[in-house]
């Protein structure tokens, strides 16, 4: 997963050892380096970490911080 992929709301795996954090900001130092803020989904706190591209390879999207909704006109 790309660091570029963490938006406000996405559960991802790898920041903290054992459990899942939900994004709550990112900060972002030029290109290679960002601020996560997140809640650790266990215990409800707020923590944050530096993270560089090379820690990309460890993280992994358990859920989604967007949703796509698309509307069809059937009569179109």
């Amino acid at each position: 997963m790309r660091l570029d992929e963490l938006t406000k709301g996405t559960v991802v795996r790898g920041v903290l050892a054992d459990r899942a954090v939900k994004v709550v900001d990112v900060e972002w130092f030029g290109s290679d380096a960002i601020t996560l803020t997140f809640t650790d989904e266990a215990t409800g706190r707020v923590g944050q970490e530096v993270l560089f591209r090379d820690h990309e390879a460890r993280l992994s999207v358990e859920e989604s911080g967007r949703a796509v909704v698309v509307a069809f006109n059937k009569w179109d």
